[in-house]
């Protein structure tokens, strides 16, 4: 964390007119990374809202420093709608674009900058800067700031408005095969987005990304829980069959 608050009080945000652009955070366990999070990103002219939303049960969050900062929103939902709620709540909102970044991920301005110009450059897939190659045998290649096509995007989604609906219709085709299981398919976002359109998102390099030590930690991270890597591979076939 000091490292990067370092990075922000040396550099200052780009000056470039960008369009409008809407961030969502969504936070689980990691209550103190989110001011930090928020505060950095209300740097920029051209983000125009930053929404805060609070998808753990057990804890409230104190939205006295964050009202402080402007253009945040806080909402503090009294349940874990999963990671699917991120987008639901960018459905209502009026944005062409979004941001979307996992709350254990630390991004410079530089970066921030970065990753939109190739989502205004490129509108049609949506971009970011870690993800996962998927070979025809299954293996796995990891891509961290890489540039590359990749499967699937993970923590980090710069995306538009269109990304999102596809999203949603992919998810609805889903029900029917999932049944009652079809709840649990809300933890796999990164999957919906990345396979609600025929053409791979783009994977960026942007230099050394920061991360939050807990991303590894089993109590809060869903991607390290018992079940979770097997029931992705379990979707990801599916959807390749719908779409072949």
């Amino acid at each position: 964390f000091w490292q990067w608050e370092s990075l922000w009080k040396n550099a200052s945000c780009s000056s470039d007119i960008f369009p409008p652009a809407t961030v969502i955070f969504l936070s689980y366990k990691r209550q103190r990374n989110v001011y930090p999070l928020a505060w950095s990103l209300s740097h920029f002219d051209w983000i125009e809202n930053i929404i805060i939303c609070n998808n753990n049960p057990s804890s409230y969050f104190d939205t006295f420093a964050l009202s402080k900062l402007q253009k945040v929103h806080v909402i503090n939902r009294g349940y874990n709608g999963g990671c699917i709620t991120r987008y639901e709540i960018a459905r209502e909102q009026g944005a062409d674009r979004f941001i979307f970044i996992d709350d254990d991920v630390f991004l410079t301005p530089w970066q921030i900058c970065k990753l939109y110009k190739e989502l205004l450059a490129q509108p049609e897939v949506p971009h970011g800067a870690s993800g996962q190659l998927i070979e025809s045998d299954g293996s796995i290649d990891y891509a961290v700031s890489r540039n590359t096509e990749v499967s699937i995007l993970n923590m980090i989604y710069f995306c538009t408005k269109e990304h999102v609906e596809q999203l949603f219709v992919l998810l609805e085709k889903l029900r029917e095969r999932f049944g009652s299981e079809h709840e649990s398919i809300r933890s796999y976002d990164d999957i919906l987005l990345s396979k609600s359109r025929i053409q791979k998102p783009l994977c960026h390099a942007i230099d050394t990304i920061l991360f939050c030590p807990t991303r590894r930690d089993e109590d809060i991270a869903v991607c390290k829980r018992s079940g979770f890597q097997s029931k992705r591979k379990i979707l990801i076939e599916y959807i390749d069959s719908l779409q072949s």
